[in-house]
């Protein structure tokens, strides 16, 4: 991995943006599609994570996301 400046922007292999890279939440527009109530509220009843996991990943897409779509469900007893 190399890091380089292109114009005045610092990025990784001469593509990736270092502030993109490390999620630098000020250097990106967000497209946030649930809040978290949103999400609790989505799963809440749903008892299997993976089945969880895939709901929540199904209502971003239905709710337009523009971002990539990741997502783990852990489960505080």
């Amino acid at each position: 991995m190399a890091f380089g400046v292109t114009g005045d922007v610092l990025r990784i292999d001469g593509q990736l943006a270092v502030a993109r890279a490390f999620g630098d939440k000020s250097f990106k527009d967000t497209s946030k599609v649930m809040s978290n109530q949103e999400v609790v509220d989505t799963i809440k009843s749903i008892k299997d994570k993976q089945a969880a996991a895939k709901e929540l990943i199904e209502e971003a897409i239905s709710k337009k996301s523009k971002e990539d779509i990741s997502c783990i469900v852990v489960r505080f007893q």
